[in-house]
């Protein structure tokens, strides 16, 4: 690239993107920016399945409501996401991102086809058998209306926050979630079908194994990413210094995850499922004096789980060598004005590529670096 972002921290930069049959987008083809990028349009235009179609091409799924396939344009057999773009190198055997003037960039292309009951995807030529592959090679942060949710609602959705975010900076996340998911599912259906305690405790060892582990890894992450969520906030949104983050692991570490099964058998068995161990992980949100989930506005929750998205990112971007995809839906509607500019603001000084929509002709203060306009699923560049 030749123009100012070349020389920046970003791992990952978009290039160009096609859609085609997403709803009402049909052969749509965007060459991107690596700064600011904005789609403007009325309502009902098509700007947000622009971001869904990214998402999918990940998740393999909608954020939206709804049945999975019904994204596929009507009469449509088939929707397909194609996306262009680079990614730095990292040095042969280290984990460590170099710096972006010793660093070289490799090109990638990454495409899904997807029909209502089938789906195959390909990454540089090469077919891919799981939408894990997927989201491993291109990461996204998504911020969106029903973002809160990571504030308001249980722990469900902050352990999934977590998992993801362990994911993409430890290689073998994901086959330790399995083994753990797998075992635990097994003593939970030894609880509930057998009244023998000897079978229930054979499960336990290689339970317990997994979990101490998960538990390790979790850990490390979160120490790194409660640092980033602190520098983001004070850029972000100072006046929220006194909410402080806590991982709780779901059960006592200064306790063996054994013995406390042992402990808990008889009680375990009268509810039906284990109630110690890692999936019963949380992300506490804490004052002082309280928690603070209780008191926040839909705004504030808003606010703060941007700025938790955001950090998550921020970690990504610190540790791997893929970085991550920012896509911001309807930012002018989610945030405030003070607090929109402080988002910009921080864009800029870090230099992320970020996807975001609107409604408005502008998204602020002429931060944006390639204007996009959507009409009735059709994609014109603006600017």
């Amino acid at each position: 690239m030749t123009d100012k972002f070349t020389e920046q921290s970003t791992p990952l930069i978009l290039q160009r993107l096609q859609i085609d049959k997403v709803r009402n987008l049909r052969s749509v083809d965007l060459m991107l920016h690596p700064g600011i990028n904005y789609f403007h349009g009325a309502n009902g235009a098509g700007k947000t399945s622009i971001l869904e179609a990214l998402y999918i091409l990940v998740h393999g799924k909608t954020f939206r409501h709804g049945r999975s396939e019904n994204w596929i344009q009507h009469g449509a057999e088939m929707a397909q996401v194609i996306v262009e773009y680079q990614q730095r190198c990292a040095q042969a055997g280290s984990q460590e991102v170099r710096p972006a003037a010793d660093a070289d960039f490799s090109q990638h292309r990454l495409g899904l086809q997807r029909s209502r009951h089938d789906w195959q995807a390909r990454h540089n030529g090469n077919q891919l058998s799981s939408y894990a592959q997927l989201s491993k090679l291109l990461p996204l942060i998504l911020f969106e209306p029903s973002s809160h949710q990571l504030i308001e609602s249980g722990p469900d959705y902050r352990r999934q926050f977590l998992d993801w975010g362990v994911f993409h900076v430890e290689p073998g996340y994901l086959n330790l979630w399995r083994r753990y998911q797998k075992a635990l599912k097994q003593r939970n259906a030894s609880l509930k079908s057998s009244t023998d305690d000897a079978l229930v405790r054979a499960i336990e060892p290689v339970m317990a194994s997994a979990a101490e582990q998960l538990n390790s890894m979790r850990s490390s992450f979160f120490a790194n990413f409660s640092a980033a969520y602190v520098q983001v906030q004070k850029q972000l949104a100072p006046e929220f210094d006194a909410i402080t983050l806590a991982y709780e692991p779901g059960y006592s570490t200064a306790e063996g995850l054994q013995q406390q099964w042992r402990n808990a058998l008889q009680q375990d068995r009268q509810r039906g499922f284990t109630w110690h161990g890692p999936h019963r992980a949380d992300i506490r949100l804490k004052t002082s004096h309280r928690s603070a989930r209780g008191w926040l506005s839909r705004g504030q929750q808003k606010m703060v789980a941007l700025t938790m998205l955001l950090a998550k990112q921020s970690v990504w971007q610190q540790q791997t060598n893929s970085g991550a995809v920012l896509l911001l839906d309807d930012v002018e509607s989610e945030l405030d004005q003070y607090h929109l500019q402080r988002l910009l603001r921080l864009l800029l000084e870090e230099k992320r590529q970020v996807l975001i929509t609107g409604t408005a002709a502008g998204v602020g203060g002429g931060a944006e670096d390639r204007m996009f306009h959507v009409e009735h699923g059709q994609v014109s560049t603006s600017r």
